[in-house]
């Protein structure tokens, strides 16, 4: 399944209805139910706002139904992940703007 199919799977599973993802990502209905069916990009953004929402990790809605990161109610933890992905050069300063901030972005490039 794909992060759009694994979004609406999830949501369907906690019987949480579009309107809760939605309000979440200030946007309409409509937005959430193109997303599902992976007509609307998904920002990253948006990806930890759902998995939030859907009481998941990140890691966790990407790779469903496989669960790499066990929560327990009322515990605080640490996760650690590794994400390689492949960019232009082009890309690669709009990325790590995008994840890290404008004021970590120089320490990267060190």
């Amino acid at each position: 399944m794909n992060l759009a199919g694994n979004i609406k799977e999830i949501r369907l599973q906690k019987s949480i209805n579009q309107q809760v993802i939605a309000d979440a990502l200030n946007v309409d209905v409509a937005s959430v139910s193109n997303l599902e069916k992976g007509k609307r990009e998904i920002r990253f953004r948006e990806i930890e706002i759902i998995a939030n929402v859907l009481g998941v990790s990140v890691v966790d809605l990407i790779t469903y139904p496989k669960k790499y990161v066990e929560v327990k109610e009322g515990e605080d933890h640490d996760v650690e992940a590794v994400l390689m992905i492949k960019l232009k050069e082009s890309k690669k300063r709009q990325i790590l703007k995008s994840i890290f901030g404008d004021e970590n972005l120089e320490v990267l490039n060190q």
